[in-house]
């Protein structure tokens, strides 16, 4: 099992023995993971081309309660490839707090706080994916809190980043991953 919390995770995923693979251009290597010791593992699975069923433009996604898919090429995304995980991983907790009823999380990745802080700051995301839903600015905003940063304006607004930290690090949910 794979700890994925800290940047450089990807040298001990491709030094490691994956637990499924196949080989060739529609390949895939398929490894147990876990955010530090705060949560249940999860699969992740990186595809060598696209991620079967999706288009071209789609670099990670997570699937309700299986696991987290990555396409190679997301080396190009915000955050790399490693940034993109932990986008997906943050829709696994929006997902388990759902799941599980916890820190107010329902409907898979609602949440009225992080709507809230959304709607706050939603100017400030316009024209990112992180404009796009409540759910997506607050993965986007996770992924750059937890040390993977893109080139977005807003990855920079340390008002904005704060206000978002004090929440996660509150919430029964993400807080377990701020310590």
């Amino acid at each position: 099992m794979i700890d994925i919390s800290k940047p450089g995770f990807m040298s001990l995923l491709e030094g490691s023995q994956p637990s499924r693979e196949r080989r060739g251009m529609e390949g895939f290597r398929a490894y147990e993971v876990r955010w530090g010791n705060t949560h249940e593992s999860l699969n992740l699975t990186l595809y060598n081309s696209s991620i079967p069923g999706e288009g071209e433009s789609t670099l990670g996604l997570y699937t309700y309660g299986v696991g987290i898919s990555i396409q190679r090429n997301a080396e190009h995304c915000r955050g790399g490839i490693e940034g993109t995980i932990a986008h997906e991983f943050a829709h696994h907790l929006q997902w388990w707090g759902s799941e599980n009823s916890m820190g107010g999380w329902s409907l898979n990745t609602h949440n009225d706080f992080q709507t809230d802080l959304w709607v706050r700051w939603r100017p400030h995301f316009e024209g990112t994916y992180a404009f796009k839903a409540p759910a997506e600015a607050g993965a986007e905003v996770f992924r750059v809190l937890m040390g993977w940063k893109g080139q977005d304006a807003w990855e920079g607004n340390q008002a904005l980043l704060e206000e978002w930290r004090a929440w996660f690090t509150q919430n029964a949910v993400f807080g377990p991953c701020f310590k």
